[in-house]
């Protein structure tokens, strides 16, 4: 089945038109965004306090930021204006969004208070798949003068139903 036969199936539950979706309590919730941060506060990965949800949402921008350049790199069609492209974000902003979030992490174990939040999945998400991209394209540990970093993508990493699901999950190329 196609993403269009699905829309037009679906057209009348979809309220933007488009996916994705999360149904809760028979109600549809559109946009990303919106999505995570309700299952976040579900399941209590969104900070303690009004602040601490501030400075997730903070990181969580700061993520979206980041992403403007990649979709732009990866949804390039020409060859060479891709590779360059693709230069610029490993030398120049993979390392200056790594260094933002390192200098979180010189404060705290977690991107926001003392506990895991979704703000710490987000980078490990994003950057999880960046460092594949670099050492496929150019052999690179993007990780490499990050140890803090590092550090904080194994204990992520570790927690037992991520570790499960890293074990388990279908490869894909993206």
């Amino acid at each position: 089945m196609t993403n269009t036969s699905i829309l037009r199936l679906r057209s009348a539950e979809l309220p933007q038109g488009k996916l994705p979706i999360l149904e809760v309590d028979g109600k549809i919730i559109p946009q990303s965004g919106a999505m995570i941060r309700h299952v976040a506060r579900v399941f209590d990965l969104y900070g303690g306090s009004n602040l601490e949800k501030t400075l997730v949402d903070v990181v969580i921008e700061t993520i979206e930021d980041f992403s403007t350049h990649t979709i732009k790199m990866f949804f390039e069609k020409d060859d060479d204006t891709k590779a360059q492209l693709l230069t610029k974000l490993l030398t120049e902003t993979v390392p200056l969004y790594l260094t933002i979030f390192e200098k979180i992490l010189d404060k705290n174990d977690w991107m926001v208070g003392s506990k895991m939040t979704i703000a710490d999945l987000a980078v490990y998400n994003t950057f999880e798949f960046i460092a594949e991209v670099a050492k496929k394209e150019n052999g690179t540990d993007i990780f490499d003068k990050k140890s803090t970093l590092k550090e904080h993508f194994n204990r992520v990493r570790s927690i037992p139903g991520i570790k499960e699901w890293l074990e388990k999950r279908p490869q894909t190329d993206h």
